[in-house]
Protein backbone atom coordinates (compact mmCIF):
# COMPACT_ATOMS: atom_id res chain seq x y z
CA UNK A 1 0.00 0.00 0.00
CA UNK A 2 2.83 2.37 0.89
CA UNK A 3 4.64 1.48 -2.36
CA UNK A 4 1.51 2.27 -4.41
CA UNK A 5 1.16 5.63 -2.66
CA UNK A 6 4.82 6.45 -3.37
CA UNK A 7 4.33 5.60 -7.06
CA UNK A 8 1.24 7.85 -7.22
CA UNK A 9 3.02 10.81 -5.61
CA UNK A 10 6.04 10.42 -7.94
CA UNK A 11 3.85 10.16 -11.03
CA UNK A 12 1.74 13.22 -10.11
CA UNK A 13 4.87 15.26 -9.35
CA UNK A 14 6.38 14.51 -12.76
CA UNK A 15 3.14 15.33 -14.59
CA UNK A 16 2.87 18.63 -12.69
CA UNK A 17 6.42 19.58 -13.65
CA UNK A 18 5.74 18.80 -17.32
CA UNK A 19 2.61 20.98 -17.35
CA UNK A 20 4.49 23.80 -15.66
CA UNK A 21 7.31 23.60 -18.20
CA UNK A 22 5.13 24.65 -21.15
CA UNK A 23 4.31 28.12 -19.77
CA UNK A 24 6.14 31.40 -20.44
CA UNK A 25 8.99 29.93 -22.46
CA UNK A 26 11.44 32.22 -24.27
CA UNK A 27 14.46 31.37 -26.37
CA UNK A 28 17.97 30.23 -25.55
CA UNK A 29 19.40 26.97 -26.79
CA UNK A 30 21.09 24.56 -24.41
CA UNK A 31 24.40 23.01 -25.52
CA UNK A 32 24.08 20.90 -28.67
CA UNK A 33 25.18 17.27 -29.01
CA UNK A 34 25.40 15.41 -32.31
CA UNK A 35 25.72 12.03 -30.56
CA UNK A 36 22.77 12.67 -28.22
CA UNK A 37 21.77 8.99 -28.29
CA UNK A 38 24.94 8.22 -26.30
CA UNK A 39 24.55 11.24 -24.00
CA UNK A 40 20.93 10.79 -22.99
CA UNK A 41 21.51 11.14 -19.26
CA UNK A 42 22.29 14.86 -19.71
CA UNK A 43 18.92 15.74 -21.22
CA UNK A 44 16.61 13.15 -19.61
CA UNK A 45 16.72 12.13 -15.93
CA UNK A 46 14.44 9.16 -16.66
CA UNK A 47 17.36 7.50 -18.46
CA UNK A 48 19.15 6.98 -15.13
CA UNK A 49 19.13 3.28 -14.23
CA UNK A 50 17.71 2.16 -17.59
CA UNK A 51 20.91 0.20 -18.30
CA UNK A 52 21.39 -2.97 -16.26
CA UNK A 53 24.72 -1.82 -14.82
CA UNK A 54 26.29 1.39 -13.57
CA UNK A 55 27.41 3.57 -16.47
CA UNK A 56 29.85 6.45 -16.93
CA UNK A 57 29.70 8.82 -19.89
CA UNK A 58 32.11 11.56 -20.95
CA UNK A 59 31.48 13.90 -23.89
CA UNK A 60 33.51 16.82 -25.18
CA UNK A 61 32.44 19.11 -28.02
CA UNK A 62 34.18 22.01 -29.79
CA UNK A 63 31.65 23.88 -31.92
CA UNK A 64 32.47 26.19 -34.85
CA UNK A 65 36.16 25.92 -34.06
CA UNK A 66 37.20 28.59 -36.57
CA UNK A 67 35.25 31.32 -34.76
CA UNK A 68 36.67 33.21 -31.79
CA UNK A 69 34.70 32.62 -28.61
CA UNK A 70 32.83 29.65 -30.09
CA UNK A 71 31.09 27.22 -27.71
CA UNK A 72 33.05 24.47 -26.01
CA UNK A 73 31.19 21.90 -23.94
CA UNK A 74 32.30 19.12 -21.60
CA UNK A 75 29.85 16.74 -19.93
CA UNK A 76 30.16 13.92 -17.43
CA UNK A 77 27.29 11.62 -16.56
CA UNK A 78 26.88 8.70 -14.17
CA UNK A 79 23.80 6.54 -13.74
CA UNK A 80 23.02 3.27 -12.04
CA UNK A 81 20.16 1.11 -10.87
CA UNK A 82 19.74 1.32 -7.08
CA UNK A 83 20.60 -2.18 -5.75
CA UNK A 84 18.51 -1.92 -2.58
CA UNK A 85 15.45 -0.35 -4.26
CA UNK A 86 13.95 -2.38 -7.08
CA UNK A 87 13.09 -0.38 -10.22
CA UNK A 88 14.74 2.80 -8.94
CA UNK A 89 17.66 4.53 -10.63
CA UNK A 90 19.85 7.48 -9.82
CA UNK A 91 22.49 9.54 -11.58
CA UNK A 92 24.71 12.58 -11.68
CA UNK A 93 25.02 15.08 -14.55
CA UNK A 94 27.81 17.65 -14.88
CA UNK A 95 27.98 20.14 -17.76
CA UNK A 96 30.56 22.86 -18.42
CA UNK A 97 29.65 25.12 -21.34
CA UNK A 98 31.93 28.00 -22.39
CA UNK A 99 30.75 30.59 -24.94
CA UNK A 100 33.04 33.59 -25.26
CA UNK A 101 33.20 35.34 -21.88
CA UNK A 102 30.41 33.29 -20.32
CA UNK A 103 30.80 29.91 -18.61
CA UNK A 104 27.81 27.93 -17.34
CA UNK A 105 28.41 24.92 -15.10
CA UNK A 106 25.49 22.60 -14.34
CA UNK A 107 25.52 20.19 -11.41
CA UNK A 108 22.41 17.99 -11.27
CA UNK A 109 21.31 14.79 -9.57
CA UNK A 110 18.84 12.45 -11.30
CA UNK A 111 16.23 10.07 -9.91
CA UNK A 112 14.05 7.63 -11.84
CA UNK A 113 11.45 4.93 -11.34
CA UNK A 114 10.88 2.14 -13.88
CA UNK A 115 7.45 0.74 -14.69
CA UNK A 116 7.61 -2.64 -16.45
CA UNK A 117 5.07 -2.38 -19.30
CA UNK A 118 5.63 -5.88 -20.71
CA UNK A 119 8.34 -8.57 -20.77
CA UNK A 120 10.86 -6.55 -22.78
CA UNK A 121 9.64 -2.96 -22.45
CA UNK A 122 9.69 -0.46 -19.58
CA UNK A 123 8.64 3.16 -19.05
CA UNK A 124 10.82 5.21 -16.71
CA UNK A 125 9.77 8.42 -14.96
CA UNK A 126 12.54 10.80 -13.94
CA UNK A 127 13.24 13.94 -11.94
CA UNK A 128 16.34 16.14 -12.06
CA UNK A 129 17.39 18.83 -9.58
CA UNK A 130 20.49 20.97 -9.28
CA UNK A 131 22.25 24.26 -9.79
CA UNK A 132 23.73 26.28 -12.65
CA UNK A 133 26.81 28.35 -11.79
CA UNK A 134 27.51 31.21 -14.21
CA UNK A 135 30.88 32.91 -14.50
CA UNK A 136 31.49 36.01 -16.62
CA UNK A 137 35.05 36.92 -17.64
CA UNK A 138 35.19 40.69 -17.20
CA UNK A 139 38.52 41.00 -19.04
CA UNK A 140 36.79 39.83 -22.23
CA UNK A 141 35.30 43.34 -22.54
CA UNK A 142 38.01 45.50 -21.00
CA UNK A 143 37.31 48.30 -23.50
CA UNK A 144 33.57 48.38 -22.76
CA UNK A 145 32.67 49.95 -19.38
CA UNK A 146 29.11 48.62 -19.60
CA UNK A 147 30.42 45.16 -18.75
CA UNK A 148 32.65 46.16 -15.87
CA UNK A 149 30.41 45.36 -12.93
CA UNK A 150 29.10 41.91 -13.83
CA UNK A 151 29.00 39.37 -11.02
CA UNK A 152 28.95 35.60 -11.00
CA UNK A 153 25.59 34.02 -10.23
CA UNK A 154 23.89 30.70 -9.55
CA UNK A 155 20.40 29.44 -10.25
CA UNK A 156 18.58 26.41 -8.84
CA UNK A 157 16.38 24.44 -11.20
CA UNK A 158 14.50 21.18 -11.70
CA UNK A 159 13.74 18.97 -14.69
CA UNK A 160 11.58 15.98 -15.60
CA UNK A 161 11.49 13.23 -18.19
CA UNK A 162 9.83 10.09 -19.54
CA UNK A 163 11.84 7.30 -21.16
CA UNK A 164 10.50 4.16 -22.83
CA UNK A 165 12.81 1.38 -24.03
CA UNK A 166 12.53 -2.19 -25.21
CA UNK A 167 14.88 -4.42 -27.23
CA UNK A 168 14.57 -2.45 -30.47
CA UNK A 169 13.16 1.01 -29.74
CA UNK A 170 13.41 3.95 -27.39
CA UNK A 171 11.27 7.09 -26.98
CA UNK A 172 12.36 9.99 -24.80
CA UNK A 173 10.51 13.16 -23.73
CA UNK A 174 12.15 15.58 -21.32
CA UNK A 175 12.58 19.11 -20.01
CA UNK A 176 16.01 19.16 -18.31
CA UNK A 177 15.60 22.69 -16.89
CA UNK A 178 12.03 23.83 -16.30
CA UNK A 179 12.40 27.33 -14.85
CA UNK A 180 13.56 30.28 -16.97
CA UNK A 181 16.03 32.80 -15.61
CA UNK A 182 17.99 35.84 -16.80
CA UNK A 183 21.72 36.53 -16.73
CA UNK A 184 22.96 40.14 -16.65
CA UNK A 185 25.55 40.77 -19.36
CA UNK A 186 26.48 44.40 -18.98
CA UNK A 187 23.48 46.50 -19.94
CA UNK A 188 21.71 43.51 -21.50
CA UNK A 189 19.85 40.45 -20.25
CA UNK A 190 20.61 36.96 -21.55
CA UNK A 191 17.51 34.82 -21.17
CA UNK A 192 18.08 31.15 -20.36
CA UNK A 193 14.90 29.33 -21.28
CA UNK A 194 13.59 25.80 -20.97
CA UNK A 195 14.03 23.38 -23.84
CA UNK A 196 11.65 20.50 -24.55
CA UNK A 197 13.36 17.43 -26.06
CA UNK A 198 11.64 14.63 -27.95
CA UNK A 199 13.82 11.79 -29.19
CA UNK A 200 13.25 8.31 -30.60
CA UNK A 201 15.31 5.55 -32.14
CA UNK A 202 14.78 2.13 -33.69
CA UNK A 203 16.99 -0.87 -34.46
CA UNK A 204 16.24 -3.05 -37.49
CA UNK A 205 18.29 -6.10 -38.45
CA UNK A 206 19.31 -6.10 -42.13
CA UNK A 207 21.70 -9.05 -41.94
CA UNK A 208 23.01 -11.28 -39.18
CA UNK A 209 26.01 -8.97 -38.84
CA UNK A 210 24.34 -5.64 -39.67
CA UNK A 211 21.68 -3.48 -38.01
CA UNK A 212 20.39 -0.07 -39.09
CA UNK A 213 19.64 2.49 -36.36
CA UNK A 214 17.57 5.50 -37.45
CA UNK A 215 16.93 8.10 -34.74
CA UNK A 216 15.77 11.68 -34.33
CA UNK A 217 15.87 14.50 -31.80
CA UNK A 218 13.47 17.47 -31.76
CA UNK A 219 14.13 20.57 -29.64
CA UNK A 220 11.34 23.03 -28.90
CA UNK A 221 11.28 26.43 -27.21
CA UNK A 222 8.42 28.91 -27.44
CA UNK A 223 9.06 31.86 -29.81
CA UNK A 224 11.88 29.93 -31.49
CA UNK A 225 11.79 27.75 -34.63
CA UNK A 226 11.64 24.04 -33.91
CA UNK A 227 15.05 22.42 -34.38
CA UNK A 228 15.57 18.76 -35.20
CA UNK A 229 18.29 16.20 -35.90
CA UNK A 230 17.85 13.18 -38.17
CA UNK A 231 20.38 10.34 -37.82
CA UNK A 232 21.04 7.00 -39.47
CA UNK A 233 23.72 4.69 -38.09
CA UNK A 234 24.83 1.25 -39.27
CA UNK A 235 25.97 -1.17 -36.58
CA UNK A 236 28.44 -3.79 -37.85
CA UNK A 237 28.95 -7.05 -35.94
CA UNK A 238 27.62 -5.31 -32.80
CA UNK A 239 31.07 -3.70 -32.57
CA UNK A 240 31.43 -0.52 -34.64
CA UNK A 241 29.06 2.04 -36.08
CA UNK A 242 29.16 4.43 -39.00
CA UNK A 243 26.51 7.04 -39.57
CA UNK A 244 25.33 10.35 -40.98
CA UNK A 245 23.29 13.10 -39.38
CA UNK A 246 21.41 16.21 -40.50
CA UNK A 247 20.58 19.14 -38.21
CA UNK A 248 17.88 21.34 -39.74
CA UNK A 249 19.37 24.33 -41.54
CA UNK A 250 22.54 24.07 -39.45
CA UNK A 251 24.88 21.16 -40.22
CA UNK A 252 25.52 17.75 -41.72
CA UNK A 253 27.63 15.25 -39.79
CA UNK A 254 29.63 12.06 -40.04
CA UNK A 255 29.60 9.75 -37.01
CA UNK A 256 31.74 6.82 -35.97
CA UNK A 257 31.99 4.80 -32.77
CA UNK A 258 33.49 1.48 -31.78
CA UNK A 259 33.37 -0.95 -28.87
CA UNK A 260 37.08 -1.03 -28.06
CA UNK A 261 36.55 -3.24 -24.98
CA UNK A 262 33.64 -5.31 -23.76
CA UNK A 263 32.53 -2.46 -21.48
CA UNK A 264 33.94 0.57 -23.32
CA UNK A 265 32.63 2.38 -26.40
CA UNK A 266 34.40 5.37 -27.99
CA UNK A 267 32.89 7.67 -30.61
CA UNK A 268 33.65 10.69 -32.77
CA UNK A 269 31.55 13.00 -34.94
CA UNK A 270 32.41 15.76 -37.40
CA UNK A 271 29.89 18.53 -38.23
CA UNK A 272 30.03 20.82 -41.24
CA UNK A 273 27.95 24.00 -41.23
CA UNK A 274 25.23 24.57 -43.83
CA UNK A 275 22.47 27.15 -44.28
CA UNK A 276 23.64 30.52 -42.93
CA UNK A 277 26.95 28.87 -41.95
CA UNK A 278 27.63 27.60 -45.47
CA UNK A 279 31.01 28.75 -46.75
CA UNK A 280 32.17 30.03 -43.36
CA UNK A 281 34.20 26.88 -42.65
CA UNK A 282 32.14 26.35 -39.49
CA UNK A 283 33.13 22.88 -38.34
CA UNK A 284 32.53 21.11 -35.03
CA UNK A 285 34.10 18.06 -33.40
CA UNK A 286 32.67 15.79 -30.72
CA UNK A 287 34.14 12.82 -28.84
CA UNK A 288 32.43 10.53 -26.33
CA UNK A 289 33.43 7.68 -24.03
CA UNK A 290 30.84 5.32 -22.59
CA UNK A 291 31.80 2.78 -19.95
CA UNK A 292 29.55 0.15 -18.33
CA UNK A 293 30.57 -1.26 -14.95
CA UNK A 294 29.48 -4.74 -15.99
CA UNK A 295 31.12 -7.51 -14.02
CA UNK A 296 32.62 -10.54 -15.74
CA UNK A 297 29.77 -12.69 -14.42
CA UNK A 298 27.08 -10.21 -15.41
CA UNK A 299 25.46 -10.30 -18.83
CA UNK A 300 22.80 -7.92 -20.13
CA UNK A 301 19.47 -9.63 -20.75
CA UNK A 302 19.14 -7.80 -24.09
CA UNK A 303 21.68 -6.27 -26.51
CA UNK A 304 22.68 -2.67 -25.87
CA UNK A 305 21.80 -0.55 -28.92
CA UNK A 306 21.40 2.93 -27.34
Amino acid sequence: MVAMKEKSVLFKSILWLFVLSFFQSKAQQDPLFTQYMYNMNIINPAYAGSVEAAEFGLNTRAQWINFEGSPKTLTFAFSTPVPMLENFGMGLSLVSDISGPLTNQDIYVDFSYKLQIHNTGALSLGLKAGNTLSFFENSYFTDDPAYGGIENSNHWNVGAGLYYQDRSIYVSLSVPQIFNYDQELGSELNSINRQVYLSAGYVYTLERYLQIKPSMLVRYSENEPVSFDLNTNLLWYETFETGVSYRYNSSVSLLFNMKVMENLRVGYSFDYGIGSLMGSNATSHEIFLLYDLQSKRQRFTSPRFF
